[in-house]
């Protein structure tokens, strides 16, 4: 498993610059869709083989589910219904504690 992107929030800048010690708080957005007209958005090329699995998902899951059970459910999924590996990330979630909401989506490329 690869990140490929973090978290838009105020706190994640404050990590990046070393300044944990006195971190902001978790959910403050430095960006959203929505309040605003325009927003900043986050483009870079990426190379990609078939087969290759893409987890978008909010801090529900990644802040509760550790990275290796999300590598565990992913490499368990069949390439033809990424369903229940998605159902399987919610479930983990919530059985771990579920503190906030859930959002998983799952896509595959096929050649």
């Amino acid at each position: 498993m690869q990140q490929l992107t973090v978290d838009q929030t105020l706190y994640q800048h404050a990590v990046a610059l070393g300044a944990v010690a006195n971190a902001p708080p978790k959910n403050v957005l430095l960006q959203a869709l929505g309040p605003h007209a325009e927003v900043e958005a986050e483009i870079r090329l990426l190379y990609v083989e078939p087969g290759d699995v893409y987890l978008v998902c909010s801090d529900g899951l990644h802040g509760m589910v550790d990275d290796a059970q999300i590598a565990r459910i992913l490499a368990a999924t069949a390439a033809a219904d990424l369903a229940p590996a998605c159902r399987s990330l919610l479930e983990c979630a919530n059985a771990n504690g579920g503190r906030d909401n859930v959002t998983a989506v799952l896509a595959r490329f096929e050649a």
